[in-house]
């Protein structure tokens, strides 16, 4: 599996395929370094200040940023977060290092009651924020629902005053073989992966822009087997 990252600075846009394995191992220690790397970028202003490849800036903060407790020359102290996907996972692993360092962070994810399988819910993902040191803001969200999400965003420009950081965590995946992949989920992954990566990145652009030093990071999760 690798990480699809779509860094956007400035206007312009820098992919790049990310190993899991330049992730080191566990999710906390994925979600220490993509905030370390969301907060790097926050403290650049404009794409003419990256000397070379952007890609290759990119991966070089990923496999080199400290992962201890604050590795930015910026805090993210009052900073704002909306993270999609955040109940949970790598999304609430990068909220809860945001929060230690005083970010608001607003959960942006579907679940509302407990899963039997899976642990979490925005409200004790929120909860969890706030102990954390940070203030955290439950938003039921869909992000293939237009409304839902403007919604979400409008609600957390409310509480907070704006955005400054936009995380698109929220994904679908399948990790089977193209013959055994039916439609109906090789449609939920696109709703998600993509359009809904686009549909909120398109939303919280407005409040993004006026933000002093605005990021968005998207992670997307490649796990369709093609063969």
């Amino acid at each position: 599996p690798q990480i699809l990252s779509f860094i956007v600075i400035a206007g312009r846009i820098s992919i790049s395929l990310i190993p899991m394995t330049s992730l080191v191992g566990n999710k906390a220690t994925a979600a220490r370094r993509l905030t370390a790397l969301a907060s790097h970028l926050s403290s650049v202003r404009h794409a003419s200040s990256l000397k070379g490849s952007k890609t290759a800036w990119v991966m070089k903060n990923l496999s080199e940023v400290d992962c201890g407790e604050s590795t930015s020359p910026r805090s993210l102290h009052g900073k704002t977060l909306f993270i999609t996907g955040a109940s949970r996972g790598i999304g609430l692993a990068i909220g809860l290092r945001a929060a230690r360092e005083g970010a608001n962070v607003a959960i942006a994810a579907k679940t509302i009651t407990p899963h039997p399988k899976l642990p979490g819910t925005i409200f004790t993902a929120a909860e969890e924020i706030n102990k954390a040191g940070g203030r955290g803001l439950a938003l039921e969200v869909d992000v293939r629902d237009e409304s839902s999400v403007q919604n979400a965003v409008d609600a957390c420009v409310k509480e907070f005053g704006g955005i400054d950081i936009l995380i698109n965590n929220a994904s679908a995946i399948s990790l089977t073989p193209t013959e055994a992949t039916d439609m109906k989920r090789y449609d939920l992954m696109h709703h998600i992966n993509t359009r809904g990566t686009f549909l909120c990145s398109k939303v919280c652009l407005p409040h993004l822009k006026k933000s002093a030093n605005a990021v968005r990071l998207s992670l997307m999760t490649i796990g369709l087997c093609l063969i």
